[in-house]
């Protein structure tokens, strides 16, 4: 009897302590200004952990100090443990491993569901070099939205193009130019500016009223612009199997979120655009850009070294049966 009496007393003991622990500090860097979509997805995600642990986990937002964040100093700050998790572009991490910089390469995907099933089931991820592997964990891929070609400061004395013939004929040598080619493969910097044609994503394009500007927007559909969610495999590995649960579902949730917005926002975007009658908006058929993607697979092919060929192939020749 005195001691079913004592082993109760210790187990009140230990629920209370755990009742009365300390939540777990999560800090998120979300690397963005207030009245973003992506500060919106981020608060959405704070929310649901915060929600789902019953409090043992408190997110907490890092605050924009007003100075200008480098991405290895962000990356340095999660390895020393001030903050968990980071949310820098995914091409800026191209320095720790060219992965990051192959995904976004042009035409890889075949539509958005191809794009978001790669993203998903983190296809890739194995040609991600071992040192990333044991200091980083890829929690998820955020979209900001599709990247298209504009032509700017272009005047009204100027001549429009009206069909962006040399936008559609594969045959043309824009990609090669367009791709910044230097003989080999365009690790560095495609897609930068084209003579006249910058790249942007369609919320970034200022709509114009002013007739002595026109622009030109080429509805290209490349490519995304990409967000990761990283954090630390020593933070990670330290948590418990059901908060690590919990923040992997909130994850997923998230990104449905942020995948909505993008469209959203794209969608909104264009429709701006198209209402002033200073921008001429040019979209691709289907199959002008199924030509431009087997060129620009092509070009991968004979301009790449066999390791970027394979992971390009990996993602580009993905398909959700397999």
């Amino acid at each position: 009897m005195l001691r079913h009496i004592i082993c109760l007393i210790f187990l009140l003991t230990a629920i209370a302590s755990f009742a009365n622990a300390a939540p777990i500090k999560l800090t998120i860097n979300a690397m963005t200004q207030a009245g973003t979509t992506k500060e919106r997805v981020t608060l959405y995600f704070k929310k649901l952990i915060e929600q789902r642990s019953s409090g043992r986990i408190r997110a907490v937002i890092k605050e924009p100090t007003g100075q200008t964040e480098t991405t290895p100093q962000i990356i340095k700050d999660l390895l020393d443990h001030k903050i968990q998790i980071v949310m820098p572009q995914v091409s800026s991490l191209s320095y720790l491993d060219p992965y990051w910089k192959i995904i976004e390469y042009p035409y890889l995907y075949r539509s958005q569901e191809h794009l978001h099933h790669v993203l998903d089931k983190k296809i890739g991820h194995e040609f991600l070099t071992p040192e990333f592997q044991k200091q980083f964990r890829v929690l998820s891929v955020w979209e900001k939205g599709d990247k298209y070609l504009i032509e700017v400061n272009q005047t009204s004395q100027q001549k429009q193009n009206p069909t962006l013939e040399h936008m559609s004929q594969p045959t043309s040598g824009i990609l090669e130019t367009l791709l910044n080619n230097r003989g080999s493969c365009p690790i560095t910097a495609p897609m930068q500016n084209i003579g006249r044609w910058k790249e942007a994503t369609l919320p970034e394009i200022p709509v114009i009223h002013d007739q002595r500007k026109r622009i030109s927007i080429a509805l290209t559909e490349h490519s995304v612009e990409n967000y990761l969610l990283l954090t630390s495999q020593e933070f990670w590995q330290a948590l418990p199997e059901d908060l690590k649960i919990i923040i992997t579902d909130a994850t997923e949730d998230a990104t449905t979120y942020a995948r909505e917005l993008a469209q959203r926002s794209n969608t909104n975007a264009t429709t701006k655009l198209k209402a002033s009658s200073y921008i001429k908006v040019n979209s691709l058929s289907p199959n002008k850009r199924h030509l431009w993607r087997q060129k620009t697979l092509n070009f991968y092919s004979q301009s790449c070294n066999r390791s970027e060929r394979k992971l390009i192939e990996r993602i580009a020749n993905y398909h959700p049966d397999e």
